[in-house]
């Protein structure tokens, strides 16, 4: 089960510096959403971590700047993500460059595992679901929410990746078809600085202005047309009533 799409070329895709700052700004939304949906029912920062899809491990340095793991092992298919990560030097962290196909990984277990902005790239998500489930009971799920009026009939093969396109009704259904039941969900706008990183015109704030806002009024009619993101705190469930 590719966790990469082959044709996008994901192992040299963390080499660019620029982009690397960006992902920077960006980790600090995505440990803010996983906080949120963590508050008051997972002590974070007691556990084993696991991430797959760690990138160039800027979501493992924000964790660790703000002290919520006890370890942490970052997975990942993109050689010049590996190199990046341990580049940094987290304390108490680990990375491993792993294949594009979930069964044949050794994953170690943990006690939560985080997939942000992953499954949208996956062939098949629900394999590497199932996986996820063998390694920790409890998993933190960001995607963006690109099933919106925005989305064009057709498929756009740009270098994004993102194969899968998501509402915040239907990542949710997939994770319970995967044995996982939903303990928070929520919906954010990303930081004008990461929306207005490649384009500071006046438009682009404007874009952003009118999003936040349209979420904070009516969050239903502002899913409907503009893409946010959806962060999710999900457990395993081990058995079901017949």
């Amino acid at each position: 089960m590719p966790i990469g799409h082959e044709i996008f070329n994901y192992d040299g895709m963390y080499e660019n510096e620029t982009e690397q700052f960006w992902r920077r700004i960006g980790s600090i939304d995505k440990v803010s959403n996983i906080q949120t949906v963590a508050k008051d029912l997972v002590d974070l920062k007691n556990m084993r971590m696991c991430e797959i899809g760690c990138g160039d491990g800027s979501i493992a340095e924000e964790l660790a700047k703000r002290n919520l793991f006890a370890k942490y092992r970052g997975y990942e298919i993109s050689s010049s993500g590996i190199m990046a990560a341990k580049n940094r030097k987290i304390p108490h962290t680990d990375f491993q460059l792993i294949s594009a196909t979930a069964k044949d990984n050794d994953f170690e277990s943990a006690e939560i595992v985080l997939l942000c902005h992953v499954i949208e790239h996956l062939e098949n998500p629900r394999e590497l679901l199932v996986e996820v489930g063998k390694i920790a009971d409890l998993l933190v799920v960001e995607v963006p929410l690109e099933d919106n009026r925005g989305l064009s009939l057709d498929y756009d093969w740009d270098p994004v990746g993102h194969i899968n396109k998501f509402n915040h009704k239907t990542i949710r259904q997939l994770l319970q078809t995967c044995d996982y039941e939903i303990l928070r969900q929520f919906t954010s706008n990303p930081s004008r600085e990461v929306r207005t990183f490649f384009d500071k015109s006046l438009k682009a704030n404007l874009v952003w202005i009118i999003k936040e806002y349209a979420l904070r009024i009516s969050p239903g009619i502002a899913k409907l047309f503009f893409t946010y993101h959806e962060t999710i705190l999900a457990r395993r469930v081990h058995s079901r009533a017949a």
